[in-house]
């Protein structure tokens, strides 16, 4: 089966694209019906492969996945409480970036406990750049495996890490 549609994902960089005319005129020159964006601003490169992964398995049409990388020192965690304007979303959240945003965090979880998980989480990667590229590369490996085996196709770039050669 031939491919319907474009989609986007990543952080802000792709959000603002997914604005404009770019994905439009991109889906037209492939000959694609029609464009859809999950990305979303704040994203950290967990959160962009699994929702990649989630909108493929819950999407009827084959896609191309266009899936922007984000910055390696960004996380996510399942603390955000949940609203009518998050199913897709769900409890995930990069608090290091998105509680602006007016989410409110569950399980008595503190600005404070972002400031600890932030700083430990940066602790731990200050020297780890070569593992966290590493890590980050299988899994994209591995969702291009799933999604090209379904039937999807699937193109990544790196959006904002300047001095990572991929």
């Amino acid at each position: 089966r031939m491919i319907d549609q474009l989609v986007i994902n990543g952080c802000s960089y792709n959000e603002v694209w997914a604005g404009g005319q770019g994905p439009t005129e991109l889906a037209k020159s492939l000959g694609l019906s029609s464009v859809t964006s999950i990305a979303l601003g704040g994203s950290n490169n967990s959160r962009i492969l699994r929702t990649t992964l989630k909108h493929s398995y819950i999407n009827g049409a084959k896609s191309l996945y266009a899936v922007g990388l984000t910055f390696l020192n960004r996380w996510e965690l399942p603390v955000a409480e949940p609203t009518e304007d998050r199913v897709f979303e769900g409890r995930w959240i990069n608090p290091q970036s998105q509680q602006r945003e007016g989410v409110r965090f569950i399980h008595g979880w503190t600005s404070e406990d972002t400031e600890t998980f932030k700083n430990l989480q940066f602790k731990a990667s200050a020297f780890a750049e070569h593992e966290n590229l590493e890590e980050l590369m299988y899994r994209c490996v591995a969702v291009a495996s799933d999604l090209t085996r379904r039937g999807h196709k699937v193109i990544f770039w790196n959006n904002c890490e300047e001095n990572i050669s991929w």
